[in-house]
Formats: structure tokens, sequence, C-alpha cells
């Protein structure tokens, strides 16, 4: 679609550990109603196909139906370092977890590496991005924005926008660096 709000709800292991915390699904939504345009076309990037059954169910509580739109299935449970690692198939199905061969093990690294960037160019198109700047998924999409103070970020205290206070300290000490 021409217009479209995209977000990124993070799941998986980085959730719960020092690197971030578990925010409710909810709060990914707030920015976009309390602006008027959760009604767009909504695009999620997820490991977790959960996330998009639970968005669903709360756009309708709210009498809102935008078209959803993901490149995350059924299968995607949740990514696992570890169990990737193991070249155990990240991504869990019903029948448990997989043992990868050193074919398929390159073949999934692959296929997921080329969704993750597909999903990234994806959300760096869209009118407002609502993310976590603890993800590194979430600070590629806002430089690559094409418009960054489009790129809306959770915090545990608030929805913090980025300022253009905050942009222009934030380029003199990106020119700093490439002195």
């Amino acid at each position: 679609p021409p217009e479209y709000n995209s977000m990124h709800v993070r799941r998986g292991d980085k959730i719960g550990c020092a690197e971030d915390v578990f925010y409710p699904v909810e709060k990914y939504l707030e920015p976009l109603i309390n602006k008027g345009v959760a009604g767009l076309p909504l695009f999620i990037m997820s490991d977790d196909f959960g996330v998009v059954k639970e968005l669903n169910n709360i756009l309708g509580e709210h009498g809102v139906s935008p078209d959803v739109f993901t490149m995350c299935n059924d299968t995607h449970e949740g990514f696992d370092i570890y169990a990737l690692r193991d070249r155990t198939l990240a991504y869990s199905r019903n029948d448990g977890k997989v043992k990868l061969t050193g074919r398929e093990y390159r073949e999934h690294i692959f296929d997921e590496t080329v969704r993750l960037l597909t999903e990234t160019m994806i959300a760096a198109k869209s009118n407002l991005f609502v993310g976590t700047r603890k993800s590194n998924i979430g600070r590629v999409v806002e430089a690559i924005h094409h418009d960054p103070s489009g790129c809306l970020f959770l915090s545990s205290e608030r929805i913090d926008i980025r300022s253009e206070e905050h942009t222009s300290e934030l380029q003199s000490r990106q020119n700093l660096g490439r002195r």
C-alpha cells in the first residue's frame, strides 16, 4: 500500500533479560491510536506470530480494522539464539524442535536474514514506525527511515519521539566521528 504504518514488536530471547523489557502489544498501538492513524494499513515485524493475532484482536476491540500484513508466519514463536547456535530450528514447529543439517542450517540463516532485511526496508518506508531503541532493528529503521521524526520509540515510562534538538545533537556526534 502507498500509505501504511509499521511496528517492530520484540519477543523471543531478548525479552526478560538485561537487554530489554516486555512491552504489552497495546503499548505499540498507543501512539498510532493517539495520532488518529490506527486505521492505516499496518506492517508488523516480529519473531512471534502470536503478536500478529493479538494485535488483530486488540485493533478489533478499538473498533479499528486496518489491513495488517507481516512476513512472520505461524511457525515463528520467538527467536532463540541458543537453539540457533545448537543448529536446532530457532522457530519451533507443532511437532517440536528440528535439528538442522549443515545445508538446511545455512538455508535457514539465509532465508531469515533476507526476511529481516526486507522487513527493515518495508518499515523504513512507512509513514510511522513504532519500536524500541534497545533493539538494533529499531535503530536501523530510524537510521534509514525516509523521515526519522516518524519513528516513535517505547520506553518504560513513555513514548519518546525524537526531537529536532536530539536529532541535531546526534548528527553533531556523527560528524565528529567522521573527522
